[in-house]
């Protein structure tokens, strides 16, 4: 019997090897593959470009938001642009803290005195070559100027031009996350990259004419760039307007995902997305959390060829002069024009909020959806408030006694869902619905809505009588489909208001209470992860729904 080798690490093949020391490479967390590093020189060069596949620069816990180390930008542009150059090509996800124009100083921080960092004119040099040679082979103009005052602002630590040409110099990048932060050259570098975009002529091949025959092949900074993620930070520190990266953004070529948190609407921001060709941005999902921007979302969508996903959820904090609401009818708007392509829509408009109603104004068929909802053929999976889909309130609202329980001659829910629908959330309901729901049951067995197979109701805890809606509930017999003897699956959940106002909360500072920043990428991705589990969930609705503030769970993410 022929004895049988040991398949170790080391005997499988290169890609292989690389797929699996990839795991190492985390983009939240301490990264393991650095100790690949050590173990082997056939490793150690599997596991070096690995080694820059993702470059974070964050403050750490307890930190909720805060600048980018300017150290670190440093030391970072001398990795992959004069000691091991031939890594830039393998970043891939860039994840950033606020960054400014500010030299050495205001918005950055200071840094402690081990972590300080400079930029020798030697370094300087190189830097500078390099941005003349890239900014050269561009059909953009007369760049000289700004190369200039790119590498001026390089000499005084300026962390926006140290982000600049970081995303200059790595020309895969996949994953961009940021804070909307005061910039100059990142946002001249984005302007760059849609200019070239727009145009027929593009950078010169080797030996081009244009060049006069010594330009390098090139590739178009950013042009690779599919997801993007930016966060307003703190609204009581600051309030940049998001408008001014997010437009230019938008121009992308290979931009698939665009996810901002807490952004506002103003009307330069309205102004700045009109300039934007309709349905021309290759966008495919989008998602606006802790929100309030309104009117800018007409030109928002409307800028991209075929939405499949959109989240929405309004947040207004208090101190700041909010724009009237969003109704449901202006997503109606919105959406309509993806209605051939949207698989996927949340919406928590918050129904009970202040939407500045005047009954002698106001026009009641904007509080619902409506029959044109139906014609959104693609929608599998919606989440959506009880008022959108009925007209109809939980209850009064405490401060605002104009706002209408229900709207007469809104469409019953059963009518205006899309045939295509597979699973519904209602959430923020309250007894009026219950008429409804059994309607909507008994469509998903034996009527027009055969496709769908699942359907959460969750109630406002505070404005329901809770042993009535559970003994109701109750009574729910097991509906089965024929031929297929497939279940409809119907469940409830009662929706506690802390756990409804969680879903509002964007980045902010430690409370006394606790934790509140549940929605970021950037800065806490673990919170992230815990509260989309839990967020219209129906079996976390039914719980407590308290965060853990331990710091020692934020451990493996400083």
């Amino acid at each position: 019997m022929a004895r049988q080798e040991r398949c170790g690490l080391l005997t499988l093949p290169p890609e292989i090897q690389t797929k699996i020391l990839s795991h190492l490479a985390v983009s939240f967390g301490k990264s393991s593959i650095h100790a690949a590093l050590k173990s082997c020189k056939q490793l150690y060069e599997i596991a070096l470009p690995l080694t820059v596949k993702v470059f974070r620069n964050t403050v750490p816990y307890p930190g909720t938001h805060g600048p980018c180390s300017r150290a670190r930008n440093i030391q970072f542009l001398r990795y992959i642009l004069i000691f091991k150059p031939w890594l830039a090509e393998h970043v891939e996800t860039v994840i950033l803290g606020r960054f400014s124009t500010d030299h050495g100083g205001g918005a950055d921080g200071e840094e402690t005195a081990q972590g300080q960092e400079s930029i020798d004119r030697e370094e300087l040099a190189i830097y500078q070559r390099y941005i003349q040679l890239r900014l050269g082979q561009l059909p953009s103009g007369d760049t000289a100027s700004w190369c200039d005052s790119w590498v001026e602002d390089l000499g005084n630590r300026t962390s926006d031009a140290q982000v600049a040409l970081i995303l200059l110099a790595c020309p895969n990048i996949r994953t961009l996350y940021f804070e909307v932060s005061d910039s100059n050259h990142f946002i001249r570098l984005l302007r760059m990259v849609r200019d070239i975009s727009n145009r027929n002529d593009q950078p010169g091949d080797p030996g081009s004419g244009r060049d006069g025959g010594h330009c390098p092949k090139m590739s178009v900074p950013l042009c690779n760039l599919q997801e993007v993620f930016h966060e307003q930070g703190d609204f009581r520190e600051r309030q940049q307007d998001f408008h001014m990266e997010a437009s230019e953004l938008f121009a992308l070529p290979r931009l698939r995902v665009y996810e901002a948190l807490g952004v506002q609407g103003t009307q330069s921001a309205v102004a700045s997305f009109e300039s934007l060709p309709l349905r021309a941005s290759p966008i495919e999902e989008i998602s606006l959390t802790n929100s309030f921007c309104t009117w800018p979302i007409f030109h928002i969508l409307g800028s991209c060829k075929g939405l499949k996903k959109f989240e929405y959820s309004y947040y207004s904090p208090p101190w700041l002069d909010a724009p009237s609401l969003l109704m449901p009818a202006d997503i109606m708007d919105v959406v309509w024009f993806h209605r051939h392509t949207l698989e996927y829509l949340y919406l928590n408009l918050h129904e009970d909020s202040d939407h500045r109603w005047d009954p002698d104004e106001s026009e009641y068929e904007r509080l619902y959806l409506g029959m044109r909802f139906r014609q959104m053929r693609s929608l599998k999976t919606l989440i959506v408030g009880m008022q959108a889909l009925t007209g109809m309130l939980a209850s009064k609202p405490r401060y605002h006694h104009n706002m209408p329980l229900k709207v007469e001659g809104a469409p019953r829910m059963v009518d205006c869902l899309p045939d295509n629908l597979e699973r519904i959330t209602i959430h923020s309901c309250g007894e009026a619905i219950l008429d409804q729901l059994q309607e909507l049951v008994k469509s998903a067995c034996q009527g027009r809505l055969k496709k769908l197979n699942y359907i959460c109701v969750l109630y406002d805890y505070w404005r329901v009588n809770n042993e009535e809606i559970l003994e109701y509930h109750q009574k729910f017999p097991e509906f089965r489909r024929e031929p297929e003897g497939r279940s409809v699956i119907t469940v409830v959940g009662l929706q506690l208001q802390e756990a409804n106002i969680h879903d509002s909360y964007g980045t902010f500072p430690l409370a006394p209470e606790g934790l509140t920043n549940f929605m970021s990428k950037i800065y806490a991705p673990h919170l992230r992860r815990q509260h989309l589990e839990r967020r219209m969930n129906h079996e976390y609705w039914n719980a407590e729904y308290n965060y853990e503030d331990d710091p020692t769970l934020f451990d493996e993410y400083a």
